[in-house]
């Protein structure tokens, strides 16, 4: 935001020329005859918008700049030299000394540069700031702006080029001139000093600083972790004394009591008996969600002050280190660390001294740019086109949405006693009644969202864009809440709304003031939050729209009822938390999401306790900077509340503007114009107020919009009801429902997105995968051009995008309610879209080089994962060992040594505690296999198996008798489906695959091999299966065979199966058979897909020679992502090494990683110090070649052994959004029981200290600076 208000404008406004983008008023004589302005960098889309002022005065201009700049001056210096230093964000002092001669020109070409270069800061474009920063330095060397902003893009770019380390220095020289004393400038010179490798210097320098200043937190922090991560011991025992200054300055602050903690138990100090004590108050707010992590913090805090109390001071330091552990991983001490280290951009200097603007007043945009074209005219008329709807009674609610699934708008609408359902109306076929239902009295909202997952597909395709699911519907109001599902009658093709009985408890809910539906326990249902007499209720979709109480929280004076709810996830932290507003203080509330169905009620702190009262709330991002912002409506008039993000979870209020001081019913954000910036609607019951968005956080009203207004407005909504591209409104009177159609907003482009859950593989049609509601509600629209950044939330079954002139979109990045993201590249403009979700796999990659490139080999750990769930509350077994065979042909030597690849590239940490690769040499007419099997180590007990004589089923079926031998009869990458029916993701209807393996009478042993993959289902999918009385569940691969009467029984209960993409088991039926009918079925309702299949009898084991290879080294540094190819037929997915997305593409997990670089020791040995590796990590292997070429007529393959784990991020695993806690060989199960926990050696200490210090930037996936606003 540009810190004046820009409605004073220039006093010539006539003689203005403007650039694109940056507000700059450009005399044109100066443009014409010098052609030296510098450019503004940008896109016409993003131009700002213009603004007019008819009450514009030029003496009142004068005066109102006057009175503007005193005010903000006196704001200004209280905010720069009173607030502490992460918080700095002010303007600088006068400073004397700024050219007197600089003419109005000049001023304007640096004013030019200061916006251009601050802008280019803020957008990340750390480079190209340098130079018009490093101008202003040069210009105006007394002015502290150049300096300083000079300073931080030079020191930003130093982290991808070193390069710039020496010109950094130059301008931390040239701010000391002008600033030598101010906290920014040590803060920012020591981090200078440290990022170009002198830490010492750096470490001096703030030394220096807390003498002159020993009341600033932010220096003794910043100290205290440049002496912890030094080299040198003694400098790291200072540390300590730098974190307890730190403490003693902010003792409520969790960042510094968990580093003061670290260190005091690092260096064995007995202080750390008293900073325990402190702690445990400060811990108390966040013991909840650590004992879900596994650790009872309290617990741990009274059990290292009874150690010191008997002197057992290594369970004491133990004990600390484990607390500072889990309080470094919480959201809110992340927090307290951006208060305590805040990010440099914090400290950018928005403008000039006010000398500089000393008789000259800065450019402003005139109110009418004829050069902005986005800027259409817009009128709001009753159309012919678009029919009216009478009713004979009064509306008290509606929606519109597409009820009957042809496409067209209905509308669903609630009056006094009972709902309405009316079919699309067009000027040929006005609204047609197609349905109603009585409901209970004092009902006052509805609802309506899928609640079923009932999937219709219409029976006229060329009418219809996509699959579908029928929306249903909830009432609420005094009377309690109802449940309808939208029933189609398959014979008659009627619909109705049937009401669908609740618990008792439910029923007796009353005086409901407020509703939202969103997916609270990640199970793909759609839940519901209701406030009502009974308090704040969470419920549960059980399936079958019946709910389930999971949560109460309490309501009373001082925490009233909320009167508005909106979902969405106001922390990006990727889970849906609930914005409340309501009549009483605090009037703006959140209802914040700890995920496992757990809520908190949470003020959202201090700076938004001023907030007017309210009735009704939207969420919108008002100035495009990535953080959302809340407008309200109430009797005090519409205010909207800006924000910005600082991090997962730490949002800060950065100002609140009262858009109408006319009270307002009701509120909603819409773009009529479709210009890509948020506009909004405001009603009572007299009238109703259109304000059109500036993309800055402002808005103008528009007058004369709209043709005859109502009154007696009881509802509005907005809506494409004529297909045209633009949005219509709707309005509810006692009268009926009027329509005025948008006339004049197509005229800009426009993209709707509808969101459908399905998935599709290979040939088969898609359906839905069962791991997000089907219409993605609660799901996260980003539409990115340039940079221009245009967010939405899902919330219903069209998602309405206006782009302004310019068509081109680069892409859309949906970030699924499961937190999956997914992009839309380059989406054709004026269009409808229908995106499917695509669900991906999970566990580490593996790539080998064959000689000419590195290739996808197999994926790891598959038979090791953590907090997978059954159901609720049962977990998968977790094997940490595997052996898996890698092909020769895929493995060729490189540079003197065998090269691999290990990658995670999808959602989740893994956990290496070691690899090793052995090489197996064996004669060529043998081949190798290893037992690659998901089972209990019993069952899947390394063995080498060799194979000379392989056989073939004689026959191959599925349960319906289709052939499929000749896909099993080779390993060739075409696979048998021996299924039809899917039910979801992994779910597939019960099957077998009958194999006839001829007559194997006489074998003493034999040997089933099958070569296949599998689609699993996730943690999320099986808990909503588990809650299902009508879906099965998995299950495993059994064996049949057919005893003497030819009756098919079960021998083997489970066999084991190949885990993850194409792998070889190796099955034992030696004794399956019950006669000799050698025919078995293989019988699950898993989702397996089958390569080859043969057997083996009485085979004696071949030669063989084994090698353990030298691990050389291992490097592990961030690569990004292979590109995905997908397949025809059944096969799995393909992934392409060569071809390389660098973006960060997944949300980031908390807690801490392993640093890049070597981490080779960590991998030679089962020893719990493991390789912790997150998404976009590579390390890359070379072991060192054997001493022999295999003999003559014999070929090498490999077998690659690791020890580890892997955490897919869903977010129903436990503490799938985590790192923590680490996993260890001894555990007896994941999650471990209170008694067991990680092994604390000294080695083990040491090694998490050295090691797991990176955490994932948050930054990185969702592009956005922290503390700053876009300009």
């Amino acid at each position: 935001m540009l810190p004046f208000n820009h409605r004073v404008c220039c006093q010539n406004p006539s003689n203005l020329q403007w650039n694109s983008k940056r507000i700059a008023c450009v005399p044109a004589a100066d443009v014409q005859e010098s052609g030296n302005v510098p450019p503004i960098v940008s896109n016409a889309e993003n131009s700002m918008p213009t603004q007019n002022d008819d009450s514009s005065h030029p003496l009142r201009t004068v005066l109102l700049c006057g009175l503007v700049l005193v005010i903000l001056l006196g704001i200004g210096w209280w905010v720069f030299f009173k607030q502490p230093a992460a918080l700095q964000i002010a303007q600088p002092p006068a400073v004397p000394g700024v050219n007197e001669a600089l003419t109005d020109a000049g001023r304007l070409e640096l004013w030019q540069d200061k916006e251009r270069g601050v802008g280019l800061l803020e957008n990340h474009k750390y480079a190209s700031a340098i130079e018009p920063l490093s101008q202003l330095s040069a210009a105006l060397p007394n002015d502290p702006l150049g300096p300083r902003d000079s300073v931080i893009a030079l020191l930003l770019a130093m982290e991808t080029n070193p390069a710039t380390a020496d010109a950094a220095r130059a301008a931390v020289a040239e701010l000391e001139n002008v600033q030598p004393d101010a906290v920014a400038t040590s803060i920012l010179a020591a981090k200078v000093l440290a990022q170009s490798g002198d830490a010492a210097a750096a470490i001096g320098r703030l030394q220096q600083a807390t003498q002159s200043s020993p009341q600033e937190l932010t220096l003794w922090f910043e100290l205290g972790q440049l002496q912890r991560d030094s080299p040198k011991p003694d400098v790291r025992r200072q540390a300590t004394a730098s974190f307890q200054r730190a403490f003693e300055l902010a003792p409520d602050n969790l960042a510094v009591l968990w580093n003061l903690l670290q260190s005091q138990a690092d260096s064995q100090q007995a202080d750390v008996v008293e900073t325990m004590r402190s702690a445990r108050p400060l811990v108390e707010p966040i013991a909840p969600q650590a004992t879900e992590a596994g650790v009872d913090l309290l617990r741990e805090i009274d059990d290292a002050l009874r150690a010191a109390d008997v002197g057992r001071t290594d369970d004491l330091y133990q004990h600390a280190f484990i607390v500072a552990n889990v309080i470094k991983a919480h959201p809110f001490a992340r927090r307290d660390g951006l208060r305590a280290s805040p990010h440099p951009l914090a400290y950018v200097l928005q403008d000039f001294t006010p000398e500089f603007y000393a008789n000259w007043t800065k450019p402003q945009p005139a109110m009418d740019d004829p050069g902005d074209e986005t800027r259409i005219v817009v009128n709001f008329a009753e159309s012919p086109a678009l029919p009216q709807l009478p009713l004979q009674a009064a509306v008290v609610d509606f929606v519109v949405a597409d009820f009957d699934l042809d496409e067209r708008s209905d509308l669903i609408v609630l009056l006094e006693n009972r709902i309405e359902v009316y079919a699309g109306g067009t000027q040929a076929a006005p609204w047609t009644k197609i349905c109603e239902t009585p409901v209970p009295p004092g009902m006052q909202h509805l609802l309506t969202a899928d609640l079923d997952e009932d999937v219709t597909v219409d029976a006229t395709p060329e009418t219809v864009r996509c699959h579908n699911t029928d929306l249903d519907v909830v009432v609420y109001g005094t009377s309690g809440a109802v449940i309808f599902e939208n029933v189609l009658d398959s014979t008659t093709k009627l619909r109705s709304l049937v009401s669908i009985e609740q618990t008792q408890v439910f029923a007796q809910t009353k005086n409901i003031s407020a509703a939202v539906l969103f997916d609270v326990d990640h199970d793909a249902l759609l839940d519901l939050v209701l406030a009502g007499d009974a308090g704040i209720q969470v419920w549960q979709n059980r399936s079958g729209l019946k709910f389930q109480l999971l949560q109460t929280l309490g309501v009373d004076e001082e925490t009233p009822l909320p009167q508005a709810m909106a979902a969405v996830d106001w922390d990006r932290d990727i889970d849906v938390d609930v914005i409340m507003a309501g009549e009483k203080s605090p009037a703006v509330e959140i209802l914040r999401n700890h995920r496992h169905g757990r809520f908190s009620r949470e003020s959202l702190g201090e700076e938004f306790s001023q907030v007017s009262p309210a009735v009704a709330l939207a969420v919108l991002d008002a100035d495009g900077n990535g953080s959302w912002d809340i407008v309200t409506a109430g009797t005090s008039g519409v205010t909207l509340i800006r924000t910005a993000t600082l991090d997962a979870g730490v949002v800060r209020e950065i100002g609140v503007t009262q858009i109408s001081q006319t009270a307002a019913d009701g509120v909603l954000v819409w773009d009529y114009d479709n210009d890509g910036r948020s506009d909004l609607l405001a009603w009572n019951r007299q009238g109703l107020e259109i304000f059109r968005g500036e993309g800055s956080g402002e808005f103008l009203l528009e007058e004369e919009i709209i043709e005859t207004p109502l009154t007696e407005i009881r509802q509005c909504r907005v809506d494409d009801v004529n297909a045209d591209g633009d949005l219509d409104l709707l309005i509810a009177t006692s009268q009926g429902i009027a329509i005025y159609d948008n006339q004049g907003g197509n005229q800009n482009h426009w993209l709707n997105i509808r969101l459908l859950a399905e998935q599709e593989k290979g040939g088969a049609s898609p359906d839905p995968g069962g791991r997000v509601n089907y219409h993605g509600i609660g799901s996260l629209l980003e539409l990115r051009r340039g940079d221009q950044y245009i967010p939405q939330i899902v919330s219903g079954q069209v998602t309405h995008f206006g782009l302004g002139p310019q068509p081109q979109v680069e892409r859309v990045r949906i970030v699924w309610a499961n937190g999956f993201p997914q992009n839309i590249m380059a989406p054709e403009a004026d269009a409808h879209i229908c995106d499917q979700k695509l669900l991906l796999g999970s566990c580490p990659y593996l790539y080998t080089w064959n000689g000419e490139e590195f290739v996808f080999a197999t994926d790891l750990c598959w038979a090791a994962p953590l907090g997978l769930k059954f159901a609720d509350d049962v977990y998968a077994p977790s094997r940490a060992w595997e052996y898996l065979k890698v092909d020769g042909d895929q493995l060729q030597p490189r540079d003197g040594s065998y090269q691999l690849q290990v990658t995670e590239e999808l959602w989740e940490a893994a956990y290496f505690d070691r690899i090793s690769l052995i090489a197996i040499d064996h004669p060529a007419d043998v081949d190798v296999f290893t037992n690659e099997k998901v089972g209990p180590a019993s069952m899947a007990e390394h063995k080498i198996h060799t194979v000379r004589n392989p056989r073939s089923p004689v026959a191959a079926h599925d349960k319906r008798g289709h052939d499929l031998l000749s896909d099993l009869s080779v390993i060739d990458g075409h696979f048998a489906k021996p299924f039809e029916q899917r039910i979801k993701q992994g779910l597939v209807e019960d099957h077998y695959l009958e194999l006839d393996l001829g007559d194997l009478s006489g074998a003493k042993q034999i040997m089933l091999y099958l070569t296949g993959w599998v689609y699993p289902t996730d943690t999320s999918l099986n808990i909503r299966l588990s809650r299902n009385d009508q879906l099965p569940s998995p299950q495993s691969p059994s064996l049949w065979v057919p005893d003497a009467e030819g009756t098919w029984q079960q021998t083997m209960p489970y066999t084991g199966f190949p885990g993850g993409k194409t792998k070889t088991i190796a099955i034992n039926i030696s004794d399956a058979f019950l006669t000799d009918d050698f025919r078995l079925r293989l019988a699950t309702n898993m989702e397996f897909y089958w390569d080859a299949v043969f057997v083996t009898t009485d085979e004696p084991p071949a030669e063989i020679r084994t090698t353990e290879l030298t691990l050389q080294s291992a490097d592990l540094h961030y690569r990004g992502y292979s590109e995905i190819e997908h397949p025809t037929g059944y096969g799995p997915d393909r992934y392409l090494y060569g071809r390389l997305q660098k973006d960060f593409s997944w949300p980031p997990m908390r807690g801490h990683f392993t640093r890049y670089g070597d981490v080779s020791e960590l991998l030679t040995a089962t020893d719990d110090r493991m390789a912790i590796i997150g998404s976009g990590d590579e390390m890359t292997l070379k072991f060192a070649l054997p001493p022999n070429a295999p003999p003559l007529g014999w070929k090498r393959d490999f077998v690659m052994h690791n020890v580890g784990w892997d955490k897919d991020a869903n977010l129903n695993t436990a503490f799938g959004q985590d790192v923590a806690p680490l996993p260890f060989n001894a555990m007896s199960g994941y999650p471990y029981p209170d008694d067991e926990r990680y092994p604390l050696t000294p080695a083990n200490r040491a090694y998490l200290l050295k090691y797991q210090t990176r955490v994932q930037d948050w930054n990185q996936f969702w592009r956005v600076v922290p503390g700053i606003s876009p300009r």
